[in-house]
């Protein structure tokens, strides 16, 4: 068995399936959620506008989002209505189930949406303020 001494390691010697990320050049990794999510698909915006999403401890963009109009309200709400016609009719163990896939997502995601979060507060990743996990704790 091999040893490694203290601080000969660094995250750059690390295969990238440990987590590391490739090498970018010197432009810092950027959040672009553009799409909105309706009617069991990702859609573009009725009328695209974008909103730039500014880290309020190093007053950088780190991302860019979109901002809905009244026609996607619209769309949105014909959609839930038409989906209600059959969700209404599902049990509530097939409920359940779909609530727990939810979650088993969420949960996959976690430490993406931590780091996009902490970014977007501008809180140091190890401080009391960096944000929890909505979805820490499940429903029984």
């Amino acid at each position: 068995m091999q040893f490694i001494e203290e601080g000969s390691l660094r995250t750059a010697d690390l295969p990238r399936e440990f987590g590391r990320r490739p090498p970018q050049s010197g432009r810092k990794t950027m959040r672009d959620y553009l799409k909105f999510f309706i009617g069991g698909k990702w859609v573009e915006p009725a009328q695209p506008k974008t909103l730039e999403v500014i880290n309020p401890a190093t007053e950088t963009v780190c991302g860019h989002i979109s901002l809905g109009s009244a026609a996607d309200v619209d769309r949105a709400v014909k959609a839930a209505r038409e989906a209600f016609k059959t969700f209404s009719q599902t049990s509530r163990e097939e409920r359940i189930g779909l609530l727990e896939r939810i979650v088993a997502e969420y949960e996959k995601r976690r430490e993406t949406s931590r780091k996009a979060i902490t970014e977007e507060m501008g809180a140091p990743s190890g401080s009391r303020s960096a944000p929890r996990s909505p979805w820490a704790r499940r429903i029984s």
